[in-house]
């Protein structure tokens, strides 16, 4: 597994992101759609101490796979590149799942031949008084696709 790691923005509550008065932290204020450097991808949620930065992992279906916390599952690299979040050796390119009988539990999953993937972007945020990379949907994906 690569030693670079990032967040996902998606599962962090919004008064996590709120910045503490005495904190103090510089980030870069950049947001791109590509990162050079393969990557894992760490859950960041204090207040489910059970996920709280664990890899995820990948369970594979029938012709995709599905992120989770799986146990004895792979952890794969995922790399970004022109906003499409894609696994490692080619295994499929994230895209939104939409269930009918509940459409607001959107998720990702990772698919070989996706006519319209999801789109991801990468930026700086500063968490407890460290500037972390996460990862979080562009544009029109906006809080659709969390993983």
């Amino acid at each position: 597994m690569n030693p670079l790691s990032i967040l996902l923005l998606g599962l962090l509550p919004l008064a996590a992101l709120a910045a503490p008065a005495a904190q103090t932290c510089i980030i870069p204020l950049f947001i791109t759609n590509t990162l050079g450097d393969e990557f894992s991808i760490l859950l960041h949620n204090p207040s489910k101490p059970a996920v709280h930065d664990q890899a995820l992992t990948y369970k594979r279906g029938p012709g995709y796979y599905s992120p989770g916390i799986y146990p004895s599952a792979p952890i794969w690299n995922t790399t970004l590149t022109n906003g499409d979040l894609a696994l490692d050796d080619k295994r499929g390119t994230a895209f939104i799942v939409t269930p009918k009988d509940r459409p607001q539990f959107r998720r990702i999953r990772f698919e070989k031949k996706v006519k319209t993937p999801a789109k991801y972007e990468a930026l700086y945020q500063c968490i407890n008084g460290k500037g972390q990379r996460v990862i979080r949907p562009a544009g029109d994906d906006a809080g659709q696709g969390m993983l």
